[in-house]
């Protein structure tokens, strides 16, 4: 299976913060799934529930080489291509596929109040 994010995993299938290493994101859980045509969109928060929160995205089942602002349609929406996970300079950064507007999303707690 592709995966589109532009960064690189542990072994474990652990990504951990590259400014910030005692945080990390686990790959095999994602906070959400949103299903697409042609594949999957995962959506982790990092430092959730923080002033610190962030977000980082990835797309398996399509094959593409992203670029920073990259925006893709999909019937959920546009995407956007925030940079990979090295790129990441802070907890609260963005990074990877997102949708152009996350208000649904961002911060976490509003997405909780939504389901």
């Amino acid at each position: 299976m592709a995966v589109a994010c532009g960064c690189a995993s542990t072994e474990k299938g652990t990504l951990l913060h590259p400014n910030h290493p005692e945080y990390s994101i686990d790959l095999g859980n994602p906070d959400i799934i949103e299903n697409l045509e042609k594949g999957r969109l995962k959506i982790w928060y990092i430092a959730k529930g923080t002033r610190s929160e962030g977000l980082h995205g990835e797309i398996e089942g399509i094959d593409i080489s992203p670029e920073k602002g990259m925006t893709l349609q999909t019937e959920a929406g546009t995407l956007i291509y925030a940079g990979s996970w090295d790129e990441r300079t802070q907890l609260f950064s963005m990074s990877g596929w997102l949708p152009a507007d996350s208000k649904d999303i961002y911060p976490s707690w509003k997405h909780i109040q939504s389901r």
